[in-house]
């Protein structure tokens, strides 16, 4: 039995066995004023299916003979530089680099509202809450550009061809492991197979080469016969420079051949353009390459689908209308001895360096943009410089991958503890020309790289800790901060308020930053308004207990009363973090300050928030449950604050039975291996996870 059918199937039985226990939760399961805590107790789980989580397993590959490629998207580009997804079949698309995405105008991968059935009533589900969950986006439906490759083979009297697509191959199996991805194809019929991998260079602790805005794919050819064959390996791109625009009859499309060292390319840009448009977020050029010196380049293929034969015959430019389709090729030649093999390298690189107006209007950064744009001016200066530097960044990408699977460790657990980063590598987040590093929380939605969404990832202080940096010293610190009160705005440019949780997560991840960091100069330089920022979360404990009682804003969008245990753990430990950095800054007193802070309200927070199986919200006395919270309820971020200890190297700050008893509670109480009956009782959530489906 698959996973899929597990989940749902074991969810049903457990589902039975407790009406039939429970009577009273037959008749009122679908009680909507009265939601019921319907997270079965015994989570059923298939003891081999547990077991096999803890082995090494196989690489994950996902095949066309089990319909699994359809929704497969991968970022395949530099960090920062737009979305480009690589699909199952091995095509580019989405190609969401032209600079549209903005609150309230245009968010998500597929910006569309979907209606859903959330068991009793349809509702209107916007990108941000999960609509691209619900209706993932399919790939052969935003393909944009026209972009792929065939291979030509001249064999037992005959020419044949195959484009490096779903429909052409018996088999296609897709291989990935963020940040490259393999792409297998296999026909009884033709008497080759390829295997394409593909990747943006990508090399921990080096953002410059790893934020490049282009992709490589490497074409492999390998010869299934007992006889040499003749093989053409061709590579083409669309020229998308003002992709879909309807209003420009006088605008020129050209595509122009350009040679590297051993290599060559084929330069995209648009001419004549409208001196408005000249700013236009769609304004830029593109270019693909290909590695090897005899390439033939085709700057615009005749007839499409392609003909072989348009392919070798050199035409080095194009200027044609507009509303024309310009397509060009590279093309190689290549005679493969019988059971051997050849690989054929291609890039492909785009240069839209014109922000959003609307992020011109709220960020001075944004003004000159993109980071990427300091550092090139087009498109084929950007293939210039990889061809010149490939070796080593292609050795130092395929030397992380092959290290980061190295490893004992189960492959899914890899995969999934990895591939998160990817976020850096869409237009989720931009770095502008300033340096400063930015972000949305969802690609074009909820502005302001916020503080209390932000400080739950991990990743890029590990693997790009210069962008942490960057993000501490020149937003939180600075853009960000009040230095009279020492309140972070947890939007920046976007808002007027602190939020609490991103207060604290500021702070440590400051503590983490710094720990990321060869010497001291970084806390050095940022200590006096980091103790300001310190200080601030201690004056939010207003009756002294060691806990935070303000009431402020928070990563769920309310504001809470009283002392919470999520928001008071992760304030402790943000206050011990303020300890050991004062401690290493000889600043002996405010160092004791917090200590004691922290002793104080670690005993407290054990006794009093503690119920003897988790950690709760306690109300002020005041309003006591009359407001928003979570109270006595099992809440899923209680031992925040303690994991961050462990990240930091800190001391606890939790009762250690206390904590894995809370642990112990929120499996039993929160985790399910069906959300299905729960969302049916629990009305207006964010779909973020489906019937059949487990989570917490």
């Amino acid at each position: 039995m698959n996973r899929r059918n597990f989940l749902r199937n074991s969810s049903l039985i457990s589902l039975g066995v407790l009406t039939t226990q429970f009577p009273a939760w037959s008749r009122s399961i679908f009680a909507w004023e009265q939601p019921i805590h319907n997270i079965e107790a015994d989570k059923a789980i298939d003891p081999q299916w547990l077991a096999s989580l803890y082995e090494r397993g196989e690489k994950i590959k996902y095949f066309k003979s089990k319909n699994e490629l359809k929704y497969i998207g991968m970022p395949i580009g530099g960090l920062h530089t737009g979305t480009v997804y690589i699909g199952g079949d091995g095509r580019l698309w989405l190609w969401q680099i032209y600079n549209e995405s903005y609150d309230g105008m245009k968010e998500g991968v597929e910006p569309k509202i979907v209606l859903w059935n959330n068991g009793k009533e349809q509702v209107r589900i916007r990108p941000r809450d999960g609509s691209a969950y619900i209706e993932p986006a399919i790939a052969d439906n935003l393909r944009v550009l026209e972009q792929g490759f065939a291979i030509s083979v001249y064999y037992k009297g005959r020419q044949l061809i195959k484009e490096l697509r779903e429909n052409h191959w018996d088999e296609i199996v897709f291989e990935p492991s963020y940040p490259t991805c393999t792409v297998t194809y296999s026909s009884a019929d033709f008497p080759v197979d390829v295997k394409l991998t593909a990747y943006s260079p990508f090399i921990p602790l080096d953002i410059e080469n790893s934020s490049l805005p282009m992709t490589t794919l490497h074409v492999e050819v390998v010869n299934k016969t007992d006889q040499p064959l003749d093989v053409l390996i061709s590579g083409w791109l669309e020229n998308g420079v003002h992709k879909n625009r309807k209003d420009f009859s006088s605008v020129r499309k050209v595509s122009v051949s350009k040679n590297l060292i051993d290599g060559k390319a084929l330069f995209f840009e648009c001419q004549q353009v409208p001196e408005k448009d000249l700013i236009a977020s769609d304004y830029g050029s593109m270019a693909i390459s290909c590695q090897h010196s005899d390439a033939i380049a085709v700057a615009q293929i005749k007839e499409w689908p392609i003909n072989p034969a348009d392919l070798i015959s050199e035409a080095g430019s194009s200027n044609i209308g507009f509303n024309e389709l310009q397509v060009g090729s590279l093309t190689v030649k290549r005679k493969i001895p019988a059971t051997t093999k050849v690989k054929i390298s291609y890039a492909i690189s785009w240069y839209f360096n014109n922000v959003h107006p609307k992020l011109k209007e709220r960020i001075k950064d944004a003004q000159n943009g993109y980071w990427y744009g300091t550092k090139f001016s087009n498109a084929y200066h950007v293939l210039e410089y990889y061809n010149q530097e490939r070796n080593k960044l292609d050795e130092n990408t395929l030397l992380w991958a092959d290290t980061w699977n190295d490893s004992t460790l189960p492959y899914w657990f890899l995969d999934r503890t990895f591939v998160n980063i990817g976020t850096l590598a869409t237009a989720n987040t931009y770095r502008f020309a300033t340096g400063r590093f930015w972000g949305w929380e969802g690609i074009g939605a909820c502005a302001g790289t916020c503080t209390h969404v932000w400080q739950y990832g991990q990743a890029m202080g590990r693997i790009f800790p210069e962008l942490e940096r960057n993000l501490r010293e020149v937003t939180d610190l600075d853009i960000a901060f009040k230095p009279e009160t020492g309140a972070i705005i947890f939007r920046a440019e976007y808002e007027s308020r602190p939020a609490i949780d991103g207060q604290a997560g500021v702070v440590l991840r400051f503590y983490r930053d710094h720990q990321m960091s060869s010497d001291n100069v970084f806390l050095k330089r940022n200590w006096a308004n980091l103790k300001k920022a310190i200080q601030f979360i201690i004056d939010q404990d207003k009756n002294g207990d060691g806990m935070t009682d303000t009431p402020m804003e928070n990563t769920l969008d309310a504001v809470w009363e009283g002392e919470i245990s999520w928001i008071v753990g992760l304030c402790l430990a943000a206050v011990q973090a303020g300890g050991a950095m004062a401690t290493e800054m000889g600043d002996r007193s405010f160092a004791k300050l917090c200590y004691d802070y922290v002793k104080k309200g670690s005993v407290n927070m054990d006794k009093d928030l503690f119920n003897g199986d988790y950690y709760i919200h306690r109300p002020n006395t005041e309003s006591g449950r009359k407001n928003l919270g979570s109270y006595n309820t099992c809440h899923i971020d209680q031992v925040y604050g303690q994991a961050w200890t462990f990240q930091l190297g800190m001391p606890r700050i939790n009762d250690q039975k206390q904590t894995l008893a809370a642990l112990r509670a929120l499996w039993k109480y929160n985790f399910t291996m069906d959300v299905g009956p729960y969302i049916k009782t629990h009305l207006n959530g964010r779909p973020y996870a489906l019937a059949g489906e487990g989570g917490w």
